[in-house]
């Protein structure tokens, strides 16, 4: 079973490649309402569309890749079992975003992350070395990421990790999008200066 594959809480029936092809065509809502009527194939297909997007959010929202597995599983478990409750008011993504966001808070007050393994130095080639580079500089901002308070963690994961406006985030996280531009604001000014005080 692919890695990816595990995510989906149904096992669904197997489908003709025409039967894939057309609900890959269908919206998250149009998807959400054949869900509603347990056509658990349409919600294997929302699942696969944002599976990755959310376990990479809940990994760097509380700092731990295994917890963010576990909760982005625990997510699409959630949105299945409440999935005639959803309505189509906004768009799907900041619906399972909010869920998102909740169970990524609650998690963060209920465990502690675990540190992440350092990377093995490679041998010695020099593409290798810029990647390892580049993987050691993304580890440290997740770092400081998950050092952020909590209201600037989750705004910078939004607008970076997840690239929502500022009006959708705003519907997220329940306040104006003044506030949401001064988190957004606020987080990057708190990331700078940590790295920046990493390097002298």
């Amino acid at each position: 079973m692919s890695e990816d594959a595990k995510i989906v809480p149904l096992r669904p029936a197997p489908q003709s490649a025409a039967e894939v092809t057309r609900l890959e065509g269908l919206t998250d809502d149009e998807l959400m309402r054949l869900a509603t009527q347990n056509l658990r194939e349409a919600f294997a297909t929302l699942v696969s569309r944002y599976q990755r997007r959310v376990r990479s959010h809940c990994s760097k929202w509380t700092g731990d890749g295994a917890l963010g597995d576990d909760l982005a599983q625990e997510i699409f478990c959630e949105l299945w079992r409440t999935r005639e409750r959803y309505r189509p008011n906004a768009r799907f993504a900041v619906y399972l975003f909010t869920i998102a966001r909740n169970r990524c808070r609650n998690a963060r007050r209920d465990r502690r992350p675990t540190k992440t393994l350092e990377a093995e130095v490679p041998s010695g080639q020099p593409d290798q070395l810029q990647r390892l580079l580049a993987a050691e500089r993304q580890r440290r901002i997740d770092q400081e990421v998950s050092r952020l308070p909590e209201k600037l963690r989750e705004a910078v994961l939004l607008r970076f990790g997840q690239a929502f406006d500022y009006p959708q985030m705003a519907e997220i996280l329940k306040c104006r999008q003044v506030t949401v531009r001064s988190r957004v604001f606020l987080g990057i000014s708190k990331l700078r200066a940590a790295l920046k005080e990493e390097v002298s």
